[in-house]
C-alpha cells in the first residue's frame, strides 16, 4: 500500500479571480442511489460555504427534469 500526495502552491483567496461555475446535473432515476445524487447534494452544500460574493454558480439539469434550475447566482446568495 502506497500513498502519494502532490500539492501545488496556495493562492490567497483575495488574489483569485471570480469563479463562474456551471453544473450540468443528471437527475434521472439511475442517480437516486445513495452514492450518487444524495452525495452530490452534500458536496454542493460544502461548495456553497466556500463561495465568495464575487463568485457565480448556475445549475442545469437533464433527464428526470430538464432545463435551467439555478440562474447565475452570486456566492453571497447562499440560501438560493
Amino acid at each position: 500500500l502506497l500513498m502519494v500526495g502532490i500539492k501545488g502552491y496556495d493562492v490567497a483567496k483575495a488574489e483569485l479571480p471570480p469563479a463562474n461555475l456551471v453544473f450540468l446535473i443528471d437527475t434521472s432515476g439511475s442517480m437516486h442511489s445513495p452514492e450518487k445524487l444524495p452525495l452530490l447534494k452534500q458536496s454542493f452544500a460544502q461548495l456553497v460555504e466556500e463561495l465568495r460574493p464575487q463568485d457565480r454558480v448556475s445549475m442545469v439539469v437533464y433527464a428526470g427534469s430538464a432545463g435551467l434550475v439555478l440562474e447565475p447566482t452570486s456566492g453571497a446568495e447562499k440560501d438560493k
